[in-house]
């Protein structure tokens, strides 16, 4: 996986694929649990026409950690995605994802819409996560204080994907070692900061610097 020291002082990695002429899609993966590795198949069908590059957003896979919770924002992440491609010389692309990776690329397009040409969001949350999804994880919070890291995966699938999609992932266990693995990246601190930002999340008016450029 390539890498880049950004200017904040991030490391950010990212998967890249197709053809290095085609437009850019920049394909982001969902929160907590998640990194790019699980995105490349979605691009398959279009990497004889298009450049697919997949960042690992910060707290996920392997770009920097954080233990604070105001590290984990989407100014924040929205900060390093606009570094990266100005490091990468990409000055727009298509933004697109699943889940938290949607919902960023809206907060890119609405905060930076000189880089944007089109969003595409599938099943995009809303900023502010519903009582449900509060009451989640004020139950499942325990789990990440004890590091047990492999029974919080296992109900972020069953959350996210139905017993099904748990299944299927149970069936090849060598992705299901490979993506705990991925998780055990964090230390107990910054997970939980990661994901306490995900469920505490507030409406409210933010803006991000990056490149020279100010979107509020």
């Amino acid at each position: 996986m390539p890498s880049v020291a950004l200017t904040n002082g991030v490391a950010l990695h990212w998967r890249e694929a197709g053809v290095p002429d085609g437009p850019p899609v920049i394909w982001i993966h969902g929160g907590s649990v998640e990194d790019s590795s699980m995105m490349i198949a979605d691009l398959e069908p279009w990497l004889d026409r298009v450049r697919a590059l997949l960042p690992d957003t910060r707290g996920h896979g392997r770009s920097t950690h954080f233990e604070r919770v105001e590290d984990y924002t989407y100014v924040r992440k929205a900060e390093d995605l606009l570094l990266w491609i100005d490091a990468l010389g990409v000055p727009d692309a298509i933004w697109g994802g699943v889940s938290m990776g949607a919902a960023l690329s809206l907060w890119i397009a609405s905060h930076a819409p000189s880089v944007a040409r089109a969003v595409i969001s599938i099943s995009g949350p809303p900023f502010a996560a519903p009582e449900s999804d509060r009451r989640w994880w004020a139950a499942h919070r325990p789990l990440v204080e004890a590091g047990t890291h492999r029974g919080l995966f296992r109900r972020n699938v069953r959350l996210r994907m139905g017993d099904d999609g748990l299944a299927r992932l149970k069936a090849k266990p060598e992705r299901h070692a490979e993506l705990v693995a991925v998780l055990r990246r964090h230390t107990t601190a910054s997970l939980l900061a990661l994901l306490d930002e995900t469920y505490a999340r507030r409406i409210g008016s933010t803006s991000v610097r990056a490149s020279g450029v100010r979107c509020s």
